[in-house]
């Protein structure tokens, strides 16, 4: 199991860059060309943490394909079992992401009720029953 650097223990809260809590999957490339899928679950300008299917060596370069971005490279800093945290080699606008993400959530889906499942319109009495007046 790999730890995280030193430097990285001894950073912050001031100097850490804000992230913003989500679940999103995306696909990772690495050098070989080889495709991991995996759930990203934070992101700030600097990087992001998730896990995938496959753990991830430190050290490695990746590209990162994230909608409303693009691709993005950047290098494993740790990783632990199937869970990682990498560290974009330019810094990135999250907003980009959030943005894109927040549309994709509340976007309606284009959806019809078929006719059997929709309530009955007009006067409907169930047979059998008599109305006491």
């Amino acid at each position: 199991m790999a730890e995280r650097p030193e430097d990285e223990k001894k950073e912050t809260a001031e100097e850490r860059a804000e992230r913003t809590a989500m679940l999103r999957h995306t696909i990772l490339r690495d050098t070989d060309g080889e495709e991991i899928s995996v759930r990203l679950r934070n992101l700030s300008a600097t990087g992001f943490g998730g896990a995938g299917d496959k753990p991830l060596v430190v050290g490695h370069t990746i590209t990162a394909e994230l909608d409303g971005i693009g691709p993005v490279d950047g290098t494993v800093v740790w990783a632990e079992g199937t869970s990682f945290g990498i560290e974009f080699i330019e810094p990135i606008d999250p907003d980009s992401l959030i943005h894109k993400h927040r549309e994709l959530a509340s976007m309606p889906t284009p959806y019809t009720v078929p006719g059997r499942f929709k309530p009955p319109t007009g006067e409907f009495r169930r047979p059998g029953l008599t109305r006491k007046d």
